[in-house]
């Protein structure tokens, strides 16, 4: 564990407590934010080795049975996702990669609709099950680690990755270089000050508590549509496309508060609830996720 005492991305030491977790047998347990820059990262930070242990080990242990079981249904959802939001701002043929690609639903996705593919997983058992049962090549190592040529890919594609990399400002600038000029990184992430999140956090401090993580606590830099468009541009990218939105999928764990308790307390909970559920799928920036994809903006 490792104190963070110089923001990542612009360099301030102007750094401020924001949430804390008291729990045990954490990755993190408490969150920052750059006074300057605006940036939250958890703070102290796992080291890079701690954390590419964890992912290489731990984090598919307890899902992989349930990952292939899904498998067919999430290549056609990758599918769906690829055409509405990718193919657009770079059709095929090209070179695709994917950061982070699990077991390879998108890879596969991909590979169908025309892209030549490369993947990116430290857990070894996914890696291995994607390169045995559909032949992708998937590399172990990190993005910054692999040695890809300069201009490599047309599509960089990272799905609820980058909250979880060591260092915001390498892999960056890492993307960038392996990007062919005017090539897209696609990416989802949290929107970190969604409107559940603001709720929470103001429940918190009303009630006298600290504000929690109001993430995983595995996560190492999270973002707000407001970051994408300050941060991505100070490292060569242009931001063609983001927008929050409320992932619906989770409906049932957002209600689980509203399934405890006595009638009446679960009736309070659910109306609560409902009405930031509301608030969160209809305000422009209120929603739990986004996604984004920016383009490097050079022509060399």
């Amino acid at each position: 564990m490792q104190l963070v005492d110089q923001c990542n991305l612009c360099g301030s030491d102007n750094l401020r407590p924001f949430s804390v977790a008291f729990a045990r047998d954490v990755v993190h347990n408490s969150i920052g934010r750059c006074a300057d820059c605006g940036m939250f990262f958890a703070n102290p930070m796992r080291s890079e080795d701690e954390l590419n242990e964890f992912y290489a080990s731990e984090y598919y242990e307890d899902s992989g049975e349930r990952m292939v079981r899904e498998f067919p249904l999430r290549v056609a959802d990758a599918k769906q996702q690829l055409q509405h939001d990718v193919l657009a701002l770079r059709p095929p043929p090209g070179r695709f990669l994917e950061v982070g690609c699990g077991y390879g639903p998108v890879l596969l996705a991909a590979r169908e609709l025309g892209y030549e593919v490369v993947g990116i997983e430290p857990g070894s058992e996914a890696r291995a099950w994607a390169g045995r049962e559909h032949g992708l090549e998937v590399r172990g190592e990190i993005l910054e680690r692999c040695g890809f040529e300069d201009q490599s890919f047309d599509v960089i594609y990272a799905w609820h990755v980058i909250e979880h990399v060591p260092d915001m400002t390498r892999f960056l600038k890492e993307v960038r270089r392996v990007l062919k000029p005017g090539g897209v990184f696609f990416f989802g992430t949290e929107n970190y000050r969604c409107i559940p999140n603001r709720f929470s956090r103001a429940h918190h401090l009303m009630t006298g508590s600290l504000p929690g993580l109001d993430t995983a606590d595995e996560h190492t830099f999270l973002f707000t549509p407001k970051l994408v468009c300050s941060v991505f541009p100070r490292f060569g990218f242009a931001v063609d496309m983001v927008r929050a939105y409320q992932p619906h999928h989770k409906r049932a764990t957002f209600f689980a508060p509203a399934r405890r308790g006595s009638p009446l307390k679960r009736a309070i909970h659910y109306s609560v609830l409902g009405t930031v559920y509301g608030l969160a799928s209809a305000w422009p920036g209120g929603g739990a996720h986004l996604k984004a994809a920016v383009r490097r903006s050079d022509s060399a």
